[in-house]
C-alpha cells in the first residue's frame, strides 16, 4: 500500500452538463480547443487532490460527510477566463464555504491531509476548457459569453475518486 491521489467531485444534474457540453462542442467545431475536460463527467472540485496512505479509510469517512450533509445548492456565474482557462465559475455562498471547509477540517484532522493554497483560497468552479493558445481561448470565450449564462444548480451526487481506481469512482 503505497500514497494514492485522491479527490472529491460534485457532479452537475445530468440535463445540466449534457446542456453544457453540447454547447461547448458546437462552439469548438470552429475553434479546435482540445476537449479534455468532457472526458469526464462536469464537475465542481470540492478540493484540491490530495495524497493519502489508506484509501479505504479515507473514502468512507468522505462518503459519510457527504451523506451527513446533503446535496448542495449552486449559483453559476457568467463564464471567465482565468489563467488560460475558460472557467464557469460557482458563488462561493457559505453553505458552499462551510461544506469546503467541514471537509478540509474533518481530513486534516483524521489524516492529516494538509490544506493546500488552492483550499485556503477556495474558487469554486467547473472547467470548460483547460488547454490551447491564447488566440483560442479568446475566441472561445467570445463565443461562449452569449449562450451561457447564470443559472442555478444542485449538486446531489458527488464523486470521491482516486489514481488507482482510475475511471471506478465511487458516486454518492
Amino acid at each position: 500500500m503505497g500514497k494514492e491521489l485522491m479527490w472529491v467531485c460534485g457532479l452537475l444534474p445530468q440535463k445540466e452538463q449534457k446542456r453544457l457540453v453540447e454547447i461547448c462542442k458546437e462552439a469548438n467545431l470552429e475553434v479546435g480547443l482540445p476537449e479534455v475536460v468532457f472526458k469526464f463527467p462536469l464537475h465542481i472540485s470540492m478540493k484540491k487532490s490530495f495524497y493519502v496512505m489508506d484509501f479505504e479509510s479515507v473514502k468512507n469517512e468522505i462518503v459519510s460527510y457527504i451523506q451527513k450533509n446533503g446535496p448542495l445548492a449552486c449559483y453559476a456565474n457568467s463564464i471567465i477566463k482565468y489563467k488560460g482557462m475558460i472557467w464557469l465559475p460557482i458563488k462561493l455562498t457559505n453553505e458552499i464555504n462551510d461544506w469546503h471547509k467541514g471537509l478540509d477540517v474533518l481530513l486534516n484532522k483524521e489524516f492529516d491531509v494538509p490544506i493546500d493554497g488552492f483550499d485556503a483560497d477556495f474558487k469554486p468552479h467547473i472547467s470548460l476548457f483547460t488547454k490551447g493558445s491564447q488566440k483560442q481561448i479568446n475566441k472561445m470565450y467570445k463565443k461562449l459569453v452569449p449562450k451561457i449564462s447564470e443559472n442555478q444548480l444542485t449538486i446531489r451526487k458527488f464523486v470521491v475518486g482516486s489514481s488507482k481506481h482510475g475511471d471506478n469512482y465511487f458516486e454518492v
